[in-house]
Parts: C-alpha cells; structure tokens; sequence
C-alpha cells in the first residue's frame, strides 16, 4: 500500500485521512465479496470500482472541466508506468489509446446510463454522503488548505490534489483486484460518458503550467 512520498508521511493528519479513505474504500469492496464470492465477475468489478470513482469526484468542488484533467491525469499515469520499460513509449502509448478506442466503440452510447448518472451524480447536490464520500471529502479538504495546495507534488497534475485523489482510487482499485489496463481504460470511459473528448496519453508534463 502507497501512501505517497516526502514530507507527507511524517503528517500524521495526512496518514489518518488516507488510511481512512483506504479502509472506507475496503468496506465497499468487502460488501461486494460478501455478495458475490470469491472471485468477483469481472462485470461486477467495473460497475463497483465506476461507483467508487463517481462517488469520489461527486463531493470534490471540480468543474467538469476539471474532472476531465483528472480522469484523463488518471489514466496517463497508470498508462506510464506500463510504458515504463519500452523503448519505443510513443508508439506504446499511441496503442494503449488506440485500443481503449477499440474497446470503448463497443460500448459508448452518448446517451447510455452511465452517462445520465455521472449527470445525475455530479450536477446535483446530495443530502446525504456515504461513509466513503466522506472520507474522500474530508481529504479533500484538508489537501486545499495553504499549506498544501500550493505544493507540486507531481508535476503531471494539474492540480495538486489530484495526487492524493489518485492515490486512494488507485488503492481501492487494487483491493478490488482491477488491473492497471483495466483502470485506465475505465478513466476512458468516464471521459467518454461525459461527452467530451479523450486526449492522447500524455508521456511528458506540461511544462507550461509547471514553469507557471
């Protein structure tokens, strides 16, 4: 289990909050084992994990413009580190995009379910938080205070909260045994239920924003 790197981990307030992303995010997952069984059918796996991700990006304050940058930060980074041991990433990560396309012409539908329930999700606001919303929330929270937000920690993110976000998505998407392939091409997904368009996987920072 990751929790991220630096300074972070001597704050003992940082540790407490992903930990506590961590274990709320393993509450759901166990649910789906109590229901399903050992393994979990791979369909079951993607609808759970596409919950947990809309649920987490509900009760962030992220335009959707945003949420785009996000998924799409999302996906290039577990992209990159398969990447990682190529010699030719260029052309690695043209086939990687190639192939979420491939996979995703078999499934879009502008106006599928998924599509109304990241509207219904995202455009509304909720009365009631489930026990993982808040604990996302609260991380949320903490990581825009002044002595985090002006923080780079990872100089792909457009914004520095990406980084924590990312790490307790990508921790609950391990404890549900979901690849990184299969993680990645679930953020092209989202993109593609937002209706807007999938960018390139990105290999290099931009390094217009970092210098910024």
């Amino acid at each position: 289990m990751s929790l991220g790197g630096g300074g972070l981990l001597e704050n003992d307030r940082y540790v407490s909050l992903v930990t506590g992303c961590l274990a709320a995010g393993c509450d759901r997952v166990l649910d789906v084992f109590q229901e399903h069984g050992s393994p979990i059918p791979l369909n079951k796996k993607q609808k759970t994990l596409i919950a947990i991700f809309t649920e987490a990006l509900a009760v962030v304050d992220w335009s959707s413009s945003l949420r785009k940058r996000y998924l799409t930060y999302h996906r290039d980074s577990l992209f990159r580190f398969l990447l990682a041991p190529s010699e030719t990433p260029e052309d690695g990560a043209t086939n990687l995009f190639d192939r979420c396309e491939e996979n995703l012409s078999k499934v879009r539908d502008p106006d599928s379910a998924l599509s109304v329930y990241l509207r219904e999700s995202w455009d509304h606001s909720q009365d009631t938080v489930t026990t993982w919303q808040q604990a996302v929330a609260d991380l949320y929270q903490w990581f825009s205070g002044p002595q985090i937000l002006p923080c780079r920690l990872d100089p792909f993110a457009w914004d520095p909260r990406f980084t924590p976000i990312f790490k307790i998505l990508h921790g609950v998407s391990n404890q549900l045994g979901v690849n990184l392939l299969n993680e990645g091409f679930l953020c092209h997904l989202l993109l593609a239920a937002m209706g807007v368009e999938r960018p390139p996987v990105g290999l290099y920072p931009d390094w217009e924003w970092a210098d910024s």
